[in-house]
């Protein structure tokens, strides 16, 4: 997991760059501990959100983010990448909590 903070992009806004996990490993709870990790660091820095962007093709970490509580936003999705696709939209906002 790459962790930044987005306060350049948006105030008060946690994000992770990279969420990976091997193979081997899925479907044990990995990738659930290290998103719980970046939200507990992201209110450990007294931070209102956390966001992340997502290619398309990542249909179990979708899934996964949703599990946790994360929201998919469509109308925020026009970052277009390599390939011209366009990546998903995820946020966590812990004023819903």
């Amino acid at each position: 997991m790459t962790p930044k903070l987005d306060h350049l992009e948006e105030p008060d806004t946690f994000g992770f760059n990279t969420l990976g996990v091997l193979p081997s490993a899925r479907g044990k709870g990995v990738g659930g501990a290290f998103v719980h990790h970046a939200l507990d660091l992201a209110r450990s820095h007294g931070l209102c959100r956390v966001l992340i962007h997502s290619g398309p093709g990542m249909l179990d970490a979708h899934r996964l983010y949703q599990h946790c509580g994360f929201v998919r936003h469509r109308e925020l999705e026009t970052l277009v990448v390599d390939g011209g696709q366009r990546l998903l939209f995820f946020i966590y906002d812990f004023d819903d909590e």
